[in-house]
């Protein structure tokens, strides 16, 4: 399905962009992980914040509810359980490179299942983090799993 509306990209999509210089995409990612917390809550708002997205277009991108993309902002003692596939699905909305993505895993203590979806979840990590939702629905459509709405 085809939407009508024109794709909006965070801030992030011009720093991480696949085929931009590798040695610039790493200093970007370098001083972007310096620039996050030791606290998923205040990391997720932080990305939220500099993202130059609303809440609302962040939510729409990874098809979370603002509410609970500012419910992890507020988690502080870290007892909101997040699925692995949402942190994914938030990092590949704003476009973030799979660095900041095994970040914002680690912090949460969690990480994809090693599995065969898993291993399609982390290729999308790896290689495709800023391409469109399009591209995402095609590599999960051919993989027989759920596409991101």
């Amino acid at each position: 399905m085809v939407s009508n509306h024109v794709i909006q990209n965070s801030v992030y999509y011009e720093q991480f962009k696949l085929g931009l210089d590798e040695t610039l995409i790493s200093k970007n990612t370098f001083y972007l992980l310096n620039s996050l917390s030791a606290s998923f809550a205040h990391s997720i708002k932080y990305l939220n914040e500099h993202s130059g997205l609303s809440y609302e277009k962040i939510a729409e991108k990874c098809d979370i509810s603002d509410k609970q993309i500012k419910a992890w902002e507020k988690d502080f003692s870290n007892k909101i359980q997040v699925k692995p596939i949402n942190i994914l699905r938030f990092c590949i909305a704003l476009s973030l490179p799979p660095e900041i993505c095994d970040f914002l895993f680690e912090l949460k203590g969690t990480k994809l299942p090693r599995n065969e979806e898993g291993f399609i979840y982390n290729t999308i990590k790896n290689r495709y983090y800023s391409a469109s939702i399009f591209k995402i629905n095609d590599i999960l459509e051919s993989a027989h799993l759920k596409i991101w709405e």
